[in-house]
């Protein structure tokens, strides 16, 4: 990816550079049909060059900023202070339940397929809870990594006890990735108002199916019921679709190519609309073509689908791009 092209070049670089870099990679997303993203783990000084630019006039898509969940809570209240404008606001907490699936690190109910080892959660129990629940205190919401039956189990675990003491935030929680799920969890997501944030990319691993370490390690009974989308919608939940990047395209288009086949066209644009909107407790505004909704529009055109590109792009009643 990109970024990681710029990480092992190493140096420094200025802001008005940082600022250019930005502006590129907004004009590439624009070019996806891409209105809104979320800053996921972002830095403080990622932060600052997305002020800038809403400053400037010069941000053309919504991004809502989300920095770690191990950070500190003071620094956030005052970023959530100033993260307050009509494209740039304060998103979630990024917290780490477990790794993935390749390499043995994401957090299983049952053991890995001819192994004993079930993956080693990011985070004990205890520790999770408690900083879920500060978040959740103090008005936070969080976005919890788990893409392991037994992560997503502890996620759930996490938001309901923090239920127990605190009111649930503004942003609705999320749950990230969930590649595998126990089925007697599903029906939680919507008793606990929490959003399944999936990629369907991600249900593309490398190499053919049932070969790849991703397939090797999960096993066919579980490969079989993994990223289950369709049965998540039949719980009643929230499906809430992403990409990833830079792990995955950030092209959504080609999103719909991987869920082809178990969700409707309908449902899958509903996951990539008005799932997050919804995700974000903004469904009155984003994700919808009504009366008094935002002007957040995507506009296609034959063979959007297959070539990937989109015939024009407004954001909050702005032409950001166009054939």
């Amino acid at each position: 990816p990109e970024g990681d092209l710029l990480e092992r070049a190493g140096g420094t670089f200025s802001f008005d550079e940082k600022i250019a870099a930005m502006k590129a990679g907004l004009a590439r997303l624009a070019g996806f049909g891409v209105t809104s993203a979320v800053a996921m783990s972002a830095d403080p000084e990622e932060f600052e060059v997305l002020a800038a630019l809403e400053e400037r006039g010069e941000l053309t898509l919504r991004v809502f900023y989300s920095p770690s969940l191990l950070g500190d809570l003071d620094a956030y209240e005052v970023l959530r202070g100033r993260a307050n404008g009509p494209l740039l606001r304060f998103g979630w907490l990024k917290g780490f339940v477990d790794g993935v699936i390749e390499s043995k690190t994401a957090a299983l109910l049952e053991p890995y397929a001819e192994s004993s080892e079930r993956g080693t959660p990011a985070l004990a129990a205890a520790q999770l809870n408690a900083l879920v629940a500060d978040a959740q205190a103090r008005g936070f919401s969080t976005a919890l990594h788990a893409v392991g039956d037994a992560a997503a189990r502890a996620g759930l675990d996490a938001y309901a006890a923090a239920d127990r003491s605190y009111k649930r935030p503004a942003r609705r929680r999320r749950l990230e990735h969930l590649e595998i799920l126990d089925p007697a969890d599903m029906p939680r997501f919507k008793g606990l108002d929490v959003a399944a944030s999936m990629q369907p990319l991600h249900a593309v691993p490398a190499g053919p199916a049932g070969d790849g370490a991703w397939s090797r390690n999960l096993g066919p009974q579980r490969r079989a019921r993994s990223f289950a989308w369709r049965a998540l919608l039949d719980a009643g939940a929230v499906l809430s679709f992403g990409s990833d990047w830079t792990v995955a395209s950030p092209n959504p288009l080609e999103g719909f190519a991987a869920v082809s086949g178990r969700l409707t066209p309908e449902e899958a644009v509903r996951a990539y609309t008005a799932g997050p909107a919804y995700g974000a407790g903004l469904e009155r505004e984003l994700g919808c073509l009504d009366p008094g909704c935002l002007a957040d529009l995507v506009v296609l055109g034959p063979g959007s689908l297959e070539t990937g590109k989109v015939r024009a792009v407004v954001v909050d009643g702005r032409v950001v791009t166009s054939e």
